[in-house]
């Protein structure tokens, strides 16, 4: 194996551990709000209005995401807020407005220390955690083909 071959090889591994340390840490922030989430309370709310609102991010970029004001009590007190879905309120946006229609009565989880924070009782892992799985895989694949065979 010439000494390019070993740089390439190196660096090859080097950016492969990376991804991995990377992808991992995000799966797993992704992973502890889910199962503090399932510790919270469960309450009924009423979904006072669903929408789908522009928001303008980096460089001007426009992108859409869901708005499900639902109206709920905690500890006697009548609250309204925003529901946090799973995929950060905008991977689908559309598809969430269609499961949350005006006068529909859902069960929410309620944090306790915040309670003005709700989410909805299916918030699990989002898609980007499945999305970074996935293009992990699909690294290993090519970087296994490429720079981890042996060169003769």
């Amino acid at each position: 194996m010439t000494r390019t071959n070993r740089v390439m090889r190196g660096f090859a591994i080097a950016i492969f551990l990376f991804s991995i340390f990377f992808i991992t840490t995000l799966i797993f922030k992704d992973y502890l709000a889910a199962e503090f989430t399932k510790k919270w309370p469960l309450v009924d709310a009423i979904v006072l209005n669903s929408s789908v609102v522009q928001k303008v991010g980096n460089k001007g970029r426009k992108y859409y995401c869901d708005q499900i004001k639902i109206s709920y009590v905690y500890q006697n007190l009548s609250m309204t807020s925003f529901l946090e879905t799973q995929d950060s309120n905008c991977g689908a946006p559309q598809e969430e407005i269609t499961r949350y229609p005006q006068g529909k009565v859902i069960r929410v989880h309620i944090n306790p220390a915040e309670p003005t924070q709700v989410r909805s009782m299916d918030f699990s892992l989002n898609s980007r955690a499945v999305l970074m799985i996935i293009v992990d895989f699909i690294l290993v694949l090519l970087l296994h083909d490429t720079y981890f065979k042996e060169v003769e």
